[in-house]
């Protein structure tokens, strides 16, 4: 048996469903493909929705996907 411990980088310490999700979301016109996709915690993938932008937390700027 293979088994397999995902973290999402959210470091949510709770045990948790791990989802395939898109970085740039296809209702944002981003694809299914390989490039495309990361693992996020259902917390994680909820929260970001359809946002394709935020701040850096090191520079504190603007960026989008």
């Amino acid at each position: 048996m293979l088994m397999v411990v995902v973290a999402c980088s959210c470091s949510s310490r709770r045990i948790q469903h791990i989802l395939v999700a898109q970085f740039q979301p296809v209702s944002k016109g981003g694809f299914d493909s390989e490039e495309n996709l990361c693992l996020a915690c259902e917390l994680c993938n909820q929260y970001k929705w359809t946002q394709t932008e935020g701040i850096d937390p090191q520079t504190q700027t603007a960026v989008s996907s």
